[in-house]
């Protein structure tokens, strides 16, 4: 499962449903049922990969770390986020962001070349071009 998008599904689902977002609600809920991000990423994963995890289990497969490091990471990004939905869903997509964003399509110099990709501007170069120092 791509962790930047299952924090955006989340993120999105507790936006639209604020009263659904209980910090304290760890266990896996229904669609209408409460929950925290963890609780909620793995009812997403769940339906996605019929596969039945716990909450520390899932932020080990989905977000690669342990849900101690989650909760540490996403107070760094917004110290009140467990507070309410609003404030959650935002601090899942700046995690998302920083910890998870697809990483930039890079094209090979060749390739970029012929396809005129990847041109650098005149006044860039200039500032990377190695000039002799005139005599004095």
């Amino acid at each position: 499962m791509n962790a930047y998008k299952a924090l955006n599904d989340v993120a999105n689902h507790i936006e639209q449903h604020p009263e659904r977002f209980n910090f304290w609600a760890s266990r896996t809920p229904k669609i209408d049922g409460t929950g925290c991000a963890l609780a909620w990423l793995n009812h997403f994963f769940t339906r996605v990969s019929q596969e039945v995890l716990g909450l520390e289990a899932v932020s080990r497969k989905v977000l690669g770390v342990d849900s101690g490091e989650f909760y540490y990471r996403m107070t760094k990004i917004q110290s009140g986020w467990l507070l309410n939905g609003r404030s959650c869903a935002a601090a899942l997509r700046q995690y998302a962001e920083v910890y998870h964003a697809p990483l930039p399509e890079v094209l090979p110099v060749a390739v970029a070349a012929q396809t005129g990709g990847n041109r650098v501007p005149q006044r860039l170069k200039d500032l990377f071009t190695t000039k002799e120092p005139e005599s004095v």
